[in-house]
This record gives C-alpha cells, sequence and structure tokens, in this order.
C-alpha cells in the first residue's frame, strides 16, 4: 500500500513541474515580441564597387510590428575585409520622416577586393545590425589598334594599346598588357608584356618574316582579367597602278530617265591609261543582284571612255532612304600591261525631284499644346533645297512656309 502511495505521489509531482514547465513556455512565447528587436533593417544597393568612386545606398528603417517608418534612427556604415580586420567608418547620419537615409560615401583607393559592408541603426525601438559581403574591383577597357588592316610578308606591324577605367575613363596607369599574336593557322608567333604609360598607352611592334602563314592574325591584348583583339591580314598585293573617276551629267535622276557619263583611267604618275579595255555592268539591288546592261569599249587616248544608258523605269527604293533608290555601276578597266583595276558607283534615282521629311517637336503631334514641327526638304542626292511650302493641318489651316539655305524650316 505505502508503495502505491509513492507511485502516486511522483507522478503527481511530474504533472505540477509539468504545468510549470508548459506555463513559462507559454509566457514566453506570448511575450517574444517584446523580447526580440521591433525594428528591421534594409539596405538597397550594389554589391560591386570601383575603389575611389562614390557609392551610394538607400536605408529602410521601420518598426516590424506595423511596417511603419521610423525617422531619426541613427545610420552608421563602416566596412571591414572578409578575412577579418579593423573596420573603416565611412557613413553616419539619421532617417528622414520616411525612415529612409541615402546613404553615400567614398570608396578608398587601396583596399582588399573582398569587404564586409557594415550597417548599424538605432532608434527608441531598439538597435539592428546587417553585414553583406561586397568586392572592391578595378574594371578596364581596351582599345587595340594597328597602323593598318592589311600587310604583306617582310612589313611590321605596330600595335598600340590604350586602356582605361571603365567606371571614370581614368588612364590605367602602370598596368601590365600582354600582347599575343596568332598567325593565320593559329600559331603563337608572339608574346610580349608591355607597361602602359602614365596615359595608360602601351605599344609593340612585330616584324614578319618574308616566307610567313598568310591569312588573318589574331592579335589579343590582356590586362588582367581583361582582353581586347583584332584581326589583321596578311598576304601578298599588288597596289594599284591606276585610278579610275566617274563623272555623270547630274547628281540625281528619275526613274526611266537617259543617263550620259565617263570614266576616266589615269596612272598615279599623271599619265593616261590609252587603249585600256572596259567594262561597264549596271545593276539595281533588291533582295538579289538584277543586270540591267553590260558595255564594253576602250579608252580613248585622254584615258576616257564615255557612256550612256537608260534607267529602269522602276527601282525598289526604303522608307528609310526617304524613298530614294540607288542604280549601281561597276567597272573593270585592263591596261597593256594586262593590269586590272575595278571600281563601282552608284546613282541616286527618286520618284520626285525634292524630298520632304517633317518631323515633330516631340515625336508626335499632341492635342491642346503648342507644336513644333521642324521640315527638312532636300534634292535626291542629299543637298539641301531651298524651297517654298504650302502646309495644310487636317485639311483646315493653311501656312506658307519657306525653308532656308539648309533646307531647314
Amino acid at each position: 500500500m505505502t508503495k502505491r502511495w509513492n507511485w502516486i505521489g511522483v507522478g503527481i509531482l511530474i504533472l505540477v513541474i509539468a504545468a510549470v514547465g508548459l506555463g513559462f513556455a507559454i509566457d514566453h512565447y506570448l511575450n517574444l515580441p517584446e523580447r526580440i528587436n521591433a525594428m528591421e533593417t534594409i539596405v538597397l544597393g550594389q554589391s560591386r564597387y570601383v575603389p575611389g568612386s562614390q557609392a551610394v545606398l538607400r536605408v529602410v528603417v521601420r518598426d516590424i510590428s506595423d511596417q511603419s517608418p521610423i525617422s531619426d534612427s541613427i545610420v552608421k556604415v563602416s566596412m571591414r575585409p572578409t578575412e577579418g580586420g579593423e573596420a573603416i567608418p565611412l557613413y553616419e547620419g539619421i532617417t528622414d520622416s520616411s525612415g529612409m537615409a541615402d546613404v553615400s560615401f567614398q570608396i578608398p583607393d587601396d583596399v582588399d577586393p573582398n569587404q564586409e559592408l557594415i550597417v548599424e541603426t538605432s532608434s527608441g525601438l531598439g538597435e539592428d545590425r546587417l553585414e553583406r559581403s561586397i568586392t572592391i574591383d578595378r574594371d578596364y577597357k581596351i582599345l587595340l589598334s594597328t597602323d593598318k588592316p592589311l600587310y604583306q610578308p617582310g612589313q611590321e606591324i605596330h600595335i598600340r594599346a590604350l586602356s582605361l577605367s571603365t567606371f571614370y575613363l581614368f588612364p590605367a596607369a602602370g598596368n601590365t598588357i600582354e600582347f599575343i599574336i596568332a598567325d593565320g593557322k593559329g600559331n603563337k608567333v608572339f608574346r610580349e608584356s608591355v607597361e602602359t604609360s602614365d596615359f595608360g598607352v602601351a605599344a609593340v611592334d612585330f616584324q614578319l618574316a618574308s616566307e610567313v602563314n598568310t591569312g588573318p592574325y589574331k592579335i589579343t591584348a590582356q590586362m588582367g582579367k581583361t582582353s581586347s583583339e583584332t584581326t589583321v591580314t596578311v598576304e601578298r598585293y599588288v597596289l594599284p597602278k591606276f585610278d579610275l573617276t566617274w563623272n555623270t551629267d547630274r547628281t540625281f535622276y528619275l526613274p526611266g530617265e537617259q543617263v550620259s557619263g565617263s570614266l576616266n583611267a589615269k596612272y598615279f604618275f599623271g599619265k593616261n591609261v590609252s587603249g585600256g579595255e572596259v567594262v561597264i555592268e549596271g545593276f539595281t539591288f533588291d533582295f538579289e543582284r538584277q543586270d540591267v546592261f553590260s558595255i564594253q569599249g576602250e579608252t580613248d587616248e585622254n584615258g576616257d571612255f564615255d557612256f550612256s544608258f537608260t534607267l529602269p523605269d522602276y527601282i525598289v527604293a526604303s522608307d528609310l532612304d526617304q524613298g530614294v533608290g540607288r542604280f549601281y555601276l561597276e567597272a573593270s578597266v585592263t591596261d597593256q600591261a594586262k593590269h586590272t583595276e575595278r571600281s563601282g558607283f552608284s546613282l541616286p534615282v527618286s520618284q520626285n525631284q525634292i524630298v520632304i521629311e517633317a518631323i515633330p517637336e516631340s515625336c508626335i503631334i499632341r492635342p491642346n499644346v503648342e507644336n513644333i514641327l521642324y521640315i527638312l526638304t532636300s534634292y535626291p542626292d542629299g543637298s539641301p533645297a531651298q524651297t517654298k511650302l504650302s502646309l495644310s493641318l487636317n485639311g483646315q489651316e493653311n501656312f506658307q512656309v519657306e525653308t532656308g539655305s539648309f533646307g531647314l524650316a
């Protein structure tokens, strides 16, 4: 009997302890909002910065219970290396009536790339602290150029690179640029590292051998993670021996009109190319080339070859060209030494002798406000036309307008 009552007593004691523990737990959770921080901080901004630049953040502080803004909250911003170290103070201020603070501070010039941005806020409701990983690194852009696009074996390639910081476009002085050249078959034939000058410029020269692989040579300039590429062509070529000059009786034509002109061939040392074999082809271009005629003949003692032909009655034109189409001429002249030169030429062809463009100031005509309309008149060859215009609005109001010497009204 005694043992039975002992077990009953133990059971009652366990129940009492459990009830007390449950009461403490319920009290803890019911009062949890009073025990944790009653404010929250939101940070809006980028995670990548450039040394020496001006950084901007927006910090929002609000009541966590009803999301209402907390004004006059103290905001402190600092930065420290991710691997540890002393924090650098960057900003201190207070939030406005909307609970926001527009934070602006200068990124130090010489710091580790990996940093922790620390934002601390405090108000009458408590304190809050946020840490965010950021990266501080310089970005560059490289302009790579050569003295010409085409080289022959045995010539020298002059290469120049201009490096600037992407953010402020300051010269990247004192940096190392590595130049790499691969020949037409992909073989690396040149590699050299050069330090940039105070103006961010580095230059190298590459001498081509007399017997090399021809084709496109790829030139690369590498500075850290930034690289730039350009391609030049290495092949044997013959310099032009004479020049071809086109002359027509007019600068533009209407469809179906007669075209008269001449082609002149002259050596660069001044002598006329007489007795040269001439072939002139005329064609239009829509989705593919459409040949219209072919003329053959010889240049006279003055190096001239006269030609005439009739334009087609229809030539395709686009709205982007204001309805002005193009008729193309292509000529080849072969002199008595069997050297051939080629030249192309195009003629503007338009249905109208004057091209009119009207451009509203705000792209569209808006009702009930003053509108400015710019009118430009020109000939199909692009030269300005000084004209008198009649402008009608909705068929009701008529204006007489004159364009000036530049074709503008």
